[in-house]
Protein backbone atom coordinates (compact mmCIF):
# COMPACT_ATOMS: atom_id res chain seq x y z
CA UNK A 1 0.00 0.00 0.00
CA UNK A 2 1.56 3.41 -0.97
CA UNK A 3 0.57 6.72 -0.27
CA UNK A 4 1.06 8.99 -2.78
CA UNK A 5 1.58 13.08 -2.23
CA UNK A 6 1.33 15.53 -4.97
CA UNK A 7 4.33 17.59 -5.31
CA UNK A 8 4.93 20.60 -7.31
CA UNK A 9 6.72 19.41 -10.49
CA UNK A 10 5.08 15.84 -10.81
CA UNK A 11 2.25 14.22 -12.19
CA UNK A 12 -0.03 11.73 -10.36
CA UNK A 13 -1.30 9.72 -13.14
CA UNK A 14 -3.76 6.86 -13.08
CA UNK A 15 -3.44 3.54 -15.46
CA UNK A 16 -5.80 1.47 -17.21
CA UNK A 17 -5.40 -0.97 -14.41
CA UNK A 18 -6.16 0.81 -11.71
CA UNK A 19 -2.88 1.65 -10.07
CA UNK A 20 -1.30 4.74 -9.17
CA UNK A 21 2.10 5.89 -10.95
CA UNK A 22 3.93 8.70 -10.27
CA UNK A 23 6.09 10.94 -12.75
CA UNK A 24 9.49 12.87 -11.46
CA UNK A 25 11.18 15.17 -14.01
CA UNK A 26 12.90 17.16 -11.78
CA UNK A 27 16.53 16.06 -10.36
CA UNK A 28 15.19 17.74 -6.76
CA UNK A 29 12.11 15.81 -6.97
CA UNK A 30 13.21 12.52 -7.64
CA UNK A 31 16.28 12.99 -5.12
CA UNK A 32 13.24 13.98 -2.46
CA UNK A 33 11.13 10.48 -3.33
CA UNK A 34 14.31 8.27 -2.68
CA UNK A 35 15.17 10.34 0.40
CA UNK A 36 11.77 9.69 1.67
CA UNK A 37 12.40 6.04 0.80
CA UNK A 38 15.63 5.25 2.46
CA UNK A 39 17.04 5.34 -0.75
CA UNK A 40 15.72 1.84 -1.05
CA UNK A 41 18.33 0.73 1.18
CA UNK A 42 18.67 -3.02 2.70
CA UNK A 43 15.86 -3.68 -0.47
CA UNK A 44 16.00 -5.94 -3.19
CA UNK A 45 16.61 -5.42 -6.65
CA UNK A 46 14.57 -8.59 -7.90
CA UNK A 47 14.49 -7.94 -11.81
CA UNK A 48 15.40 -5.59 -14.29
CA UNK A 49 13.40 -5.46 -17.06
CA UNK A 50 14.26 -3.86 -20.91
CA UNK A 51 11.04 -2.40 -22.26
CA UNK A 52 10.20 -0.16 -25.56
CA UNK A 53 12.98 -0.86 -27.92
CA UNK A 54 15.56 -0.33 -24.49
CA UNK A 55 14.61 2.64 -24.52
CA UNK A 56 12.34 2.41 -20.98
CA UNK A 57 14.19 0.50 -17.76
CA UNK A 58 12.35 -1.56 -15.10
CA UNK A 59 13.84 -1.76 -11.62
CA UNK A 60 11.85 -4.37 -9.55
CA UNK A 61 12.60 -3.86 -5.65
CA UNK A 62 11.40 -5.91 -2.80
CA UNK A 63 10.87 -3.12 -0.52
CA UNK A 64 11.86 -3.90 3.08
CA UNK A 65 10.96 -1.08 5.18
CA UNK A 66 7.28 -0.47 6.71
CA UNK A 67 5.40 2.32 7.25
CA UNK A 68 6.34 2.82 10.87
CA UNK A 69 10.13 2.86 9.38
CA UNK A 70 11.03 -1.05 10.59
CA UNK A 71 12.26 -3.76 8.60
CA UNK A 72 9.38 -5.95 7.02
CA UNK A 73 9.06 -9.50 9.02
CA UNK A 74 10.64 -12.42 7.05
CA UNK A 75 7.69 -14.07 5.78
CA UNK A 76 5.39 -10.56 5.39
CA UNK A 77 4.49 -10.19 1.51
CA UNK A 78 6.61 -9.11 -0.26
CA UNK A 79 5.87 -5.17 -1.68
CA UNK A 80 7.38 -4.60 -4.94
CA UNK A 81 8.12 -1.34 -6.31
CA UNK A 82 8.96 -0.47 -9.49
CA UNK A 83 11.39 2.34 -10.69
CA UNK A 84 10.70 2.98 -14.29
CA UNK A 85 13.64 4.84 -16.30
CA UNK A 86 12.11 6.67 -19.40
CA UNK A 87 14.23 7.80 -22.20
CA UNK A 88 17.58 5.89 -21.46
CA UNK A 89 20.51 7.07 -22.96
CA UNK A 90 23.04 4.68 -21.25
CA UNK A 91 22.90 1.35 -19.14
CA UNK A 92 25.90 0.20 -17.01
CA UNK A 93 26.31 -2.70 -14.71
CA UNK A 94 29.37 -3.25 -12.96
CA UNK A 95 29.11 -6.64 -10.91
CA UNK A 96 32.64 -6.67 -9.13
CA UNK A 97 32.29 -10.53 -8.50
CA UNK A 98 35.07 -12.01 -6.21
CA UNK A 99 37.44 -15.15 -7.41
CA UNK A 100 34.86 -17.34 -5.34
CA UNK A 101 32.06 -15.67 -6.84
CA UNK A 102 32.97 -16.67 -10.62
CA UNK A 103 34.19 -19.82 -9.68
CA UNK A 104 31.15 -20.94 -7.58
CA UNK A 105 27.97 -19.19 -9.20
CA UNK A 106 25.68 -21.77 -7.87
CA UNK A 107 26.71 -20.13 -4.19
CA UNK A 108 25.19 -16.66 -5.32
CA UNK A 109 22.14 -16.36 -3.49
CA UNK A 110 19.15 -13.67 -2.89
CA UNK A 111 21.50 -11.52 -0.60
CA UNK A 112 23.98 -10.28 -3.60
CA UNK A 113 20.61 -8.25 -4.60
CA UNK A 114 20.22 -6.48 -1.11
CA UNK A 115 21.19 -2.80 -2.12
CA UNK A 116 22.81 -0.42 -0.27
CA UNK A 117 21.43 2.72 -1.90
CA UNK A 118 19.35 3.97 -5.10
CA UNK A 119 20.56 8.02 -5.82
CA UNK A 120 19.79 10.40 -8.29
CA UNK A 121 23.65 12.24 -8.92
CA UNK A 122 24.56 15.05 -11.37
CA UNK A 123 27.49 13.89 -12.79
CA UNK A 124 29.04 15.30 -15.16
CA UNK A 125 30.82 12.04 -16.69
CA UNK A 126 27.49 10.96 -17.38
CA UNK A 127 25.67 13.92 -18.40
CA UNK A 128 27.81 16.32 -20.50
CA UNK A 129 27.04 14.55 -24.17
CA UNK A 130 23.54 14.90 -23.72
CA UNK A 131 23.19 18.51 -22.13
CA UNK A 132 22.62 19.42 -26.16
CA UNK A 133 19.35 18.08 -25.84
CA UNK A 134 15.77 19.77 -25.31
CA UNK A 135 14.98 17.31 -22.30
CA UNK A 136 17.17 17.35 -19.00
CA UNK A 137 18.95 14.23 -18.82
CA UNK A 138 19.60 12.23 -15.03
CA UNK A 139 22.29 9.81 -13.62
CA UNK A 140 20.58 7.31 -11.46
CA UNK A 141 22.89 4.95 -9.41
CA UNK A 142 22.34 1.78 -7.63
CA UNK A 143 25.18 0.85 -5.63
CA UNK A 144 25.57 -2.09 -3.37
CA UNK A 145 28.53 -3.36 -0.50
CA UNK A 146 31.65 -2.96 -2.28
CA UNK A 147 32.21 -1.84 -6.02
CA UNK A 148 28.90 -3.32 -7.44
CA UNK A 149 26.64 -0.70 -9.32
CA UNK A 150 24.25 -0.15 -11.60
CA UNK A 151 24.35 3.23 -13.44
CA UNK A 152 21.38 4.63 -15.37
CA UNK A 153 21.19 7.68 -17.79
CA UNK A 154 17.41 8.77 -18.22
CA UNK A 155 15.02 11.72 -18.37
CA UNK A 156 12.48 10.73 -16.44
CA UNK A 157 11.66 8.36 -13.33
CA UNK A 158 8.08 6.92 -13.25
CA UNK A 159 6.83 5.20 -9.67
CA UNK A 160 4.57 2.37 -10.44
Amino acid sequence: RCTWKRRPGSRVESRISGVLQMIFESLDLMAGYLRENRNFGDCLLVDVRWRHFGTVIELIFDYSWTPDGSVRAEYAPSDLRALVLRNVQELHVCNSLSEHMSLHPEELNWGLSEVASVRVLDEDRFLAKYQSLPVPFHHLRCSWEGDRTLDVVFSTLEIV
